[in-house]
């Protein structure tokens, strides 16, 4: 390698952080990894002042998918490599979101299908045509990003501002304005009271539920609505008649325990009819 290439600095300017795993037979679904990868090549301008060297059309990046502690090849059990995608990128001159101009390698469309935690292994090459042989230039790794099944995945987040700027300078990418929890939101506010998050209005549209089932209660019993703080309406029915009603749920809701009940009370079975079915309403209160 000659001096010019062995002054090349390379920097993952873009870093993955999440990605759906991709599942077997279901490849045209898979989403890429996000944010996509970005690679930087800057070369010293003492070394090649008119940056002519990354301007050749001869420089790609190939990515590989390697272990979170180690530079070794994530493969299957066939030892096929799991990354998918365009797993090969071209050099592009572009400025960035600060209006500074360099050379980049994108990886837009990459994928996974295999869940864990990975990196990523970029490899920069030059093709000489002329003498027919491809040389390694330098090579840089990302930092670890996670892979994860469908009902752990957040979604894809908003685009960066970096990438919004490629796409404007042609580079093929997917933008999205909104997270997935945003668009949620949002939609949510469209739906009904801009003040009143739907959580809110579930409750509320609850409450109105069990008042009205309440009012039937009352309705069809010549209990009246009592006047008096409910705890100690609901003591003093019971007191005056006199009826210890059973703890358990199937015994005051059965009408066939009634006589047993009243029985085991010395008690009159229209009495203990009215305090169990108070003491079904008591558990609206």
């Amino acid at each position: 390698m000659d001096q010019l290439e062995s002054s090349i600095q390379l920097t993952v300017v873009q870093q993955p952080r999440e990605a759906l795993v991709t599942q077997l037979g279901k490849e045209k679904m898979r989403k890429p990894i996000d944010p996509p990868p970005v690679v930087q090549m800057v070369l010293p301008t003492d070394k090649d002042p008119q940056q002519i060297y990354t301007h050749s059309p001869y420089l790609y990046c190939l990515a590989t998918l390697v272990e979170e502690h180690s530079l070794n090849p994530v493969t299957d059990s066939k030892g096929v490599t799991v990354l998918l995608g365009t797993i090969v990128s071209s050099i592009n001159r572009l400025k960035d979101n600060r209006d500074n101009e360099s050379a980049f390698f994108v990886f837009a469309d990459m994928s996974v299908r295999k869940q864990g935690r990975f990196r990523l292994l970029f490899s920069v090459f030059e093709t000489k045509p002329h003498e027919g042989t491809t040389i390694f230039v330098k090579n840089v790794v990302s930092n670890t990003f996670k892979v994860v099944a469908s009902k752990d995945y957040s979604g894809l987040e908003e685009s960066t501002a970096m990438s919004r700027t490629f796409a404007d300078q042609g580079v093929k990418l997917r933008l999205r304005k909104e997270t997935r929890g945003s668009t949620s939101r949002k939609r949510e506010r469209d739906d009904g009271d801009d003040e009143k998050p739907r959580r809110a209005r579930q409750e509320t549209k609850r409450a109105r539920s069990d008042e009205r089932r309440d009012d039937n209660i009352y309705a069809s019993n010549t209990w009246t609505s009592p006047q008096q703080p409910a705890t100690q309406q609901y003591h003093n029915t019971l007191d005056s008649i006199q009826c210890t009603v059973p703890q358990t749920v199937t015994a005051y809701e059965n009408p066939n325990n009634y006589p047993l009940v009243a029985r085991q009370t010395n008690t009159d079975i229209g009495d203990c009819q009215q305090a169990i079915l108070q003491r079904q309403m008591w558990r609206y209160y």
